[in-house]
């Protein structure tokens, strides 16, 4: 066994500096080309890059790889300089049309880093800064970055100062309108984070001065239609203790009380919030709709996607439930009449 894995690991080494000694050279639309190896359509990305058997690459100029799937097809044509990635990359789909384009600087991003969709639209657009500090060479995301969806229409704005969020960062709707407008200062929260509606009414409005929530309370959230929506107390950004619904005309659609608390994940507090005790809903004609008791969820049954959660609260087995006319009726009848009634 050891004398067949010696016999390998020569082989192998042998095979590595052949390949290095064996570059090819290849025309393209009239330029010349060191070959790269293939790759297949999951794994075209300039990270890949350098191989693994060179450590860099062996030769400055420009380069080409294709696909695995096919040959002749071109995957990605990149720009070396002193063994490293240096100058632009661009990387290609299998019916040729163009998929994404970086900027390199001895071997780190430093420019734009771009995507397009299938039908050539741009969909992401981010800036990075080549940064060489004491002991290793990086790059830092710097500028604005942007996406748009597959329309072409733009839907987020963000801007970056060595990584970090700072300045004003936005979510936008399709109509042009702002969807969530928020400002950093070195990566912190800093003034107020404001949601819309598509029509330009704001929906609701939370305050940070250096990354702490400002307590404003009561708070308050409005419809499209600048009616009062719902009306509370916030805890550390999240709902807590007695809140008020109201439907678009400004009667009473639901009123209760949500839980917050902390759970320290991987040694990072993740706050959740959900219903908890007794809730009351109503129809928009007063009639009560539902009435019961929430219970906390099972710690099992959350979902740990992001800092600052809103929990579906758990019903337990006492809920009664009404039609339009006051007459209860039960779970089964209640679903299947499609009565709008959210648990988060």
């Amino acid at each position: 066994m050891k004398i067949s894995n010696t016999i390998i690991l020569i082989f192998t080494s042998l095979s590595l500096i052949a390949q290095k000694n064996q570059i090819q050279q290849i025309s393209f639309n009239g330029e010349n080309y060191w070959k790269y190896e293939s790759v297949d359509i999951h794994n075209n990305t300039p990270y890949k890059f350098p191989p693994s058997g060179y450590g860099q690459f062996p030769k400055d100029g420009r380069w080409i790889s294709c696909f695995e799937e096919d040959t002749t097809k071109v995957a990605s044509i990149f720009e070396v300089r002193n063994g490293k990635l240096d100058g632009k990359s661009i990387q290609f789909r299998l019916d040729e049309s163009k998929e994404s384009e970086y900027d390199f600087l001895k071997g780190e991003q430093n420019g734009y880093e771009r995507f397009w969709n299938k039908k050539g639209v741009l969909v992401f657009e981010s800036q990075h800064q080549y940064k060489n500090f004491v002991n290793f060479e990086s790059s830092v995301r710097i500028g604005e970055l942007k996406k748009w969806n597959d329309n072409g229409k733009l839907v987020k704005i963000q801007r970056f100062l060595d990584d970090e969020p700072n300045g004003r960062q936005l979510e936008i709707y399709e109509n042009g309108q702002i969807k969530k407008e928020e400002f950093y200062i070195n990566g912190k929260k800093d003034s107020t984070i404001t949601k819309f509606h598509s029509n330009g009414q704001i929906e609701k409005q939370i305050k940070y001065t250096q990354g702490r929530f400002v307590e404003e309370n009561p708070n308050v959230e409005y419809h499209s239609n600048g009616n009062v929506a719902g009306k509370g107390d916030l805890k550390a950004g999240q709902k807590t203790g007695k809140w008020i619904y109201y439907y678009n005309d400004g009667a009473k659609e639901s009123e209760g009380k949500y839980e917050t608390y902390i759970f320290n994940y991987h040694n990072e507090n993740t706050y959740f919030y959900h219903k908890k005790g007794l809730w009351n809903y109503w129809y928009t004609n007063g009639r009560l709709k539902a009435k019961g008791i929430y219970g906390s969820p099972k710690i099992e049954d959350l979902e740990f996607n992001d800092q600052y959660q809103n929990t579906k609260g758990v019903r337990k087995d006492s809920w009664k439930y009404f039609d339009d006319n006051g007459t209860e009726i039960s779970l089964k009848k209640f679903n299947s009449m499609m009565i709008k009634m959210t648990d988060y």
